[in-house]
């Protein structure tokens, strides 16, 4: 018979011993440990890990909070020399020339996405959608303010529209008959464009 050298406990086999010593179970990891003072040792080392990841989570939201306040006051300079200017506001009509996707390049069979041809199938056309926002800048976007305020240009604005659509105001057209033109030449280039790469390959 095994003997437990801790308690009264009387094994079969030296593995049921080995098992039984396994006593103590950390409940982060699920480690087995034999003894008391290396359980105790192992939950230092978590304690240990876990206050090295809580210094790096302050130092990341600190970094962001920094970036942030950056990017707040590169907004506001912005604003303040002109260069920031929407022409439209939320609940605007707008005419928009913008391509839709009539066919993508993956289709989904038998619960996978398949790619089912090279170039998604895409439609040039003149909607008229409602602005939702005007689309702020965001941390992504930073060298492009430092860019218009080194340069003294107007920023890109975007839109968001009510159907989750962002366009830009180079889209938006006041006259619908010039949006139709410019919708009819980019189908026209695109078919082309199409038509030489399908031949290509």
């Amino acid at each position: 018979m095994y003997k437990c050298n801790i308690c009264p406990a009387e094994f079969k086999t030296e593995k049921g011993l080995s098992n039984h010593k396994c006593r103590w179970f950390c409940k982060v990891c699920s480690a087995k440990l034999t003894t008391l003072k290396g359980y105790n040792k192992h939950l230092e080392n978590h304690s240990t890990l876990k206050t090295m990841k809580s210094e790096q989570q302050l130092k990341q939201i600190e970094l962001q909070k920094q970036k942030d306040e950056e990017l707040a006051i590169k907004h506001q300079k912005m604003i303040d020399m002109g260069l920031f200017n929407p022409l439209y506001k939320s609940g605007d009509r707008v005419i928009v020339s913008t391509y839709i996707v009539i066919k993508p390049t993956h289709e989904l069979r038998f619960n996978r996405m398949v790619k089912v041809r090279y170039e998604e199938e895409i439609r040039y056309d003149v909607f008229d959608w409602v602005i939702d926002k005007v689309m702020k800048p965001t941390i992504n976007d930073l060298h492009k303010i430092e860019n218009c305020i080194k340069l003294n240009s107007q920023y890109p604005i975007q839109y968001g529209t009510k159907n989750l659509k962002v366009i830009s105001e180079s889209q938006i057209f006041q006259d619908r008959s010039k949006a139709e033109e410019l919708a009819a030449y980019n189908n026209k280039k695109h078919k082309e464009a199409s038509e030489f790469a399908s031949m290509c390959r």
